[in-house]
This record gives structure tokens, C-alpha cells and sequence, in this order.
């Protein structure tokens, strides 16, 4: 009788444990994935800059918001911003946190390029 017992213990406590373990899992993993479209957002950034500075703005702000889209960081609501001042382009873009404030990224080109036309 014990023996039955013992082993409805340990099948009740594997039905528990399990996918406890795996929504831990998950949801580290997750934050690495999320930790790592933060750090490629910060490259796109900048490589978006040098894009304003050679071709017409709509298609490197169009290629920025695929980028964001496809990375998943949309759900974060991802606002982006990229402003012209003389000669230099600068960029933000703002993260919504999922537990509350905000993260914002601000790069700007510090050389101003010349215009290659």
C-alpha cells in the first residue's frame, strides 16, 4: 500500500513540478532572446544613421520598422524617432518595459558625412 502511495506522490508531484520547470524555462529564455533583439536594436540604430545620411529617408525608416517588427520588439511598443539637425542625423528609440517605465536609446552620427551626389 505504501508503495502504490509513494508512486501517486511522485506521478502527482512530476504532474506539478514539470511544468512548473518549464514555464521558468521559458520565461528566462525568453529574456535572453529579449536581451538580445535589445542588443541588435542598438546596431540597426546606428546602421540606420549612416543609411539617413545616403539614401531617402523613407526606405531607411520603412527597413528600421521591418527590423522591429520582425524581432519581436513590437510588442514592447517601439517608437522610433530620427531627426536631422545641420548636418547630422541623430536617432531614439523608446522601449516600453513590460513591468512599467521606459527604455530609451538616443545614438547620434558624430562626424557629420558628406553628401555623396
Amino acid at each position: 500500500m505504501r508503495l502504490l502511495r509513494r508512486e501517486g506522490q511522485a506521478a502527482l508531484e512530476s504532474l506539478v513540478l514539470l511544468p512548473l520547470f518549464l514555464s521558468l524555462l521559458t520565461l528566462v529564455l525568453g529574456l535572453f532572446l529579449l536581451a538580445g533583439a535589445v542588443f541588435l536594436l542598438e546596431d540597426r540604430l546606428e546602421e540606420t544613421l549612416l543609411c539617413l545620411s545616403h539614401r531617402e529617408r523613407s526606405r531607411c525608416e520603412t527597413d528600421f520598422r521591418s527590423f522591429v517588427q520582425r524581432s519581436g520588439l513590437h510588442h514592447l511598443n517601439a517608437r522610433s524617432r530620427f531627426t536631422k539637425n545641420g548636418g547630422r542625423w541623430s536617432g531614439l528609440v523608446e522601449l516600453q518595459k513590460p513591468w512599467g517605465g521606459s527604455f530609451v536609446m538616443r545614438r547620434d552620427l558624430r562626424t557629420p558625412l558628406t553628401d555623396n551626389r
